[in-house]
């Protein structure tokens, strides 16, 4: 049985709230709040795939973005508030976004 599913999470959820607390002491949170980022920079920033960012951002789940020319990109601050919105102190009875209690068994 995987980590994931002990939690009462499917394996490869969109979770990443455990460890929101420490992206935002990354190197690339630093800088001017209006800088924009790319796919594959904010993926680094997140320890997650370019492909994860790109199914956050489909399902409304990811941190806000901006068309710019046709191309996707991602104000730093937006980021930080995302990884912000994510941080927890438990996950009891904590609802998943698809509204379903993340800690009970499966």
């Amino acid at each position: 049985m995987s980590t994931n599913k002990r939690r009462g999470r499917a394996k490869g959820s969109m979770a990443v709230d455990k460890i929101a607390a420490r992206l935002i002491n990354l190197h690339i949170s630093e800088g001017p709040d209006d800088e924009l980022l790319n796919t594959a920079e904010v993926a680094r920033w997140l320890r997650q795939s370019v492909i994860w960012v790109k199914t956050a951002r489909t399902r409304g789940t990811g941190p806000r973005f901006v068309l710019v020319g046709g191309s996707v990109a991602y104000r730093r601050d937006a980021v930080r508030e995302w990884i912000r919105s994510r941080e927890v102190q438990t996950t009891v009875n904590k609802r998943s976004q698809y509204g379903k209690d993340e800690t009970e068994a499966r």
